[in-house]
């Protein structure tokens, strides 16, 4: 997952960072120390981050509640939240938070929904011509979220629990996923240019946080095998979405298209000048 992180890291050398929600002993933070100096770790509690810094794993921490951070507007270059979006209780509230304080980009690695469509997923068919509805149908039929939509719908009943298939974590959170339209509409909401978005397959088997990632351990191999499976069938677990406050240039774009990202620039609103 973190090596989705490294067009950025590369193309911004000299960039400063804020990690939101990493509280396991700052392990987003410690990634991007490896590569770029200026980073600050955030998590609601201090708890491991305090025992990271004591350690010499990282050099900055805070305590920061996600929907109202303590930092004044462009505090930062960067702002990640990998796999701690979920758990917010009001998690649009923390992005615009995120937002508020970036400069470029906000980077969101987080639970996929597949549930919800996605319009810009298929505005790269048609953004360069006229719209030609064979085109969309096309698009339509290749997005396997719409076809797990469809399946999804025949099986559901009237309530709207089932529909939504709500996800609940042991420790209390309902499991908020985003989804690409979701972004868009952030973005396209407050005038922002550009978004790019990756896919991540992952696989949890209990107790796999314990062994070896090592090619004669049994669990790891199924593991493998969990992904490589999902991957074949183009089943998404996590999204990453980049939202950009500045259109990356085209050293960024060449990095994120290497590393698997599709870019969409934003279309302006015609009303503001």
């Amino acid at each position: 997952m973190y090596r989705f992180l490294d067009p950025f890291l590369s193309c911004f050398p000299y960039a400063s960072w804020l990690t939101i929600g990493d509280g396991r002993f700052a392990s987003d933070a410690r990634y991007i120390r490896e590569k770029v100096k200026n980073v600050t770790a955030s998590d609601i509690s201090d708890e491991l981050l305090k025992q990271a810094k004591e350690k010499g794993l990282i050099e900055k921490y805070s305590i920061e509640n996600a929907e109202k951070l303590s930092f004044e507007n462009n505090s930062f270059d960067f702002v990640l939240c990998k796999e701690s979006y979920h758990h917010f209780p009001r998690p649009m509230i923390a992005l615009y938070e995120m937002l508020r304080v970036a400069r470029h980009s906000v980077i969101l690695i987080e639970p996929h929904d597949t549930i919800v469509g996605s319009a810009v997923a298929m505005w790269g068919e048609f953004q360069n011509g006229d719209i030609d509805f064979r085109v969309i149908i096309r698009a339509l039929l290749r997005k396997t979220h719409l076809l797990n939509f469809i399946r999804r719908l025949r099986k559901v009943k009237n309530t709207s629990a089932e529909f939504y298939k709500a996800v609940f974590e042991e420790s209390g959170n309902y499991v908020y996923s985003i989804s690409k339209s979701e972004i868009a509409k952030v973005a396209l909401g407050i005038g922002l240019p550009t978004l790019a978005f990756a896919h991540i397959n992952d696989y949890y088997e209990h107790g796999v946080e314990f062994e070896k990632a090592v090619e004669e351990s049994p669990l790891f191999i199924k593991v493998k095998k969990k992904i490589e499976d999902m991957d074949k069938k183009n089943n998404v677990r996590l999204l990453v979405a980049a939202i950009f406050k500045n259109p990356p240039d085209e050293k960024c774009r060449k990095a994120l298209i290497e590393m698997k990202y599709d870019i969409y620039d934003l279309p302006k609103n015609p009303g503001c000048h």
